[in-house]
């Protein structure tokens, strides 16, 4: 994906729809917002620490939720009305599938998965490791 199809901004939370089945790439235990819980406990929302989760717009403008379920749920149950995103468009060459890998992508490069989720992921997204060097350490 080139760096400029990707527009980064503030929307309201009630603007997103979440549709875990198409998006969520985590195996087990996912409820049906996408979340496993791993939150649950946190009483705070500090927007710095969220950093920006990842949304999706169709070509009907409709917004959905791609990745940072965990974050966005406790953005909702503290009340809070807004977050910052990052919003990959269907208009600009995006599709739900590609934003679903970048998503996906994300979560790699940050660490956040777990060994089976690693190697369904390699399977079915035709990840090799020379993909996966060029993809996550770009050079400059």
């Amino acid at each position: 994906m080139d760096e400029g199809t990707v527009n980064i901004s503030d929307i309201k939370i009630s603007d997103i729809k979440i549709d875990p089945r198409r998006f969520q790439f985590r195996l087990g235990n996912v409820a049906e917002d996408g979340t496993r819980g791993i939150l649950a406990d946190v009483k705070v929302y500090n927007p710095i620490f969220a950093d920006a989760v990842l949304v999706w717009q169709d070509k009907n403008r409709q917004l959905f939720f791609v990745d940072g379920h965990e974050r966005l749920a406790l953005a909702k149950r503290m009340g809070v009305q807004q977050v910052r995103a990052f919003i990959l468009k269907e208009p600009e060459g995006i599709s739900a599938e590609g934003a679903r890998e970048e998503g996906i992508w994300g979560n790699i490069a940050n660490g956040l998965y777990s060994v089976s989720e690693l190697a369904v992921l390699f399977k079915n997204y035709d990840i090799t490791l020379h993909r996966l060097s060029g993809k996550i350490f770009k050079a400059n």
